[in-house]
């Protein structure tokens, strides 16, 4: 008995570790740029800085600590634990088949990092849909608002937002195949996006 125990010890041990390995830290500050930001080099870590969230803990802001004033035009800001990125340049820097397709609001707020990874960093928004606005009006828009994936594809360097069940398993299958053989539940799904089985499968390949 008490061997098994051992033999469990190690291997979940083990597993954290190698967990640990493919987690990325980037280094406290405030990066400016996109480059920086691909660069994990922050381009001002001397400006101490407080952060804001909003009542849906989605939506963050930050501000100068010694001027009580905020931020605004920085890309992303790192608290040493979790990266914050601009909603408005994520809509910059989105894939071109993501481009028009989601509402966009004025995007004058951060996103915290959920999981953040050696393949993709991963953040939630809520979006909705532009066809929703053009064909429903103000209750259609309302009622397709959701809480959506967002990942930042580190190889492609874009940021891809799974719009729906559809959007989300062509993605998995042309970038993940064996994870989509494994997984036929993801291949069947249809309608609306999942974030539970979205965050399942960030959290196996990121």
């Amino acid at each position: 008995m008490i061997k098994k125990m051992l033999w469990l010890f190690v291997f979940i041990s083990a597993y954290t570790q190698a967990q640990e390995k493919e987690s990325i830290t980037y280094p406290k500050g405030i990066y400016e740029t996109f480059e920086a930001y691909q660069k994990q080099e922050p381009t001002d870590v001397k400006t101490e800085f407080t952060t804001k969230m909003s009542k849906d803990s989605i939506k963050y802001r930050f501000y100068n600590t010694a001027t009580e004033k905020r931020i605004r035009k920085a890309f992303a800001f790192s608290d040493g634990t979790h990266l914050y990125v601009s909603a408005k340049y994520i809509y910059k820097h989105l894939n071109r088949k993501d481009s028009g397709k989601q509402l966009k609001d004025d995007g004058n707020y951060h996103l915290k990092s959920h999981k953040i990874g050696t393949h993709y960093h991963y953040f939630e928004n809520y979006y909705t849909s532009t066809a929703a606005v053009i064909w429903g009006g103000a209750i259609a828009t309302a009622a397709a608002r959701r809480v959506k994936g967002v990942v930042y594809d580190v190889a492609h360097k874009e940021f891809n937002i799974f719009r729906n069940a559809k959007d989300f398993k062509r993605f998995v299958n042309e970038n993940h195949k064996t994870y989509a053989e494994n997984h036929p539940e993801i291949m069947s799904k249809k309608g609306t996006e999942d974030i539970k089985m979205i965050r399942s499968f960030v959290a196996g390949v990121y």
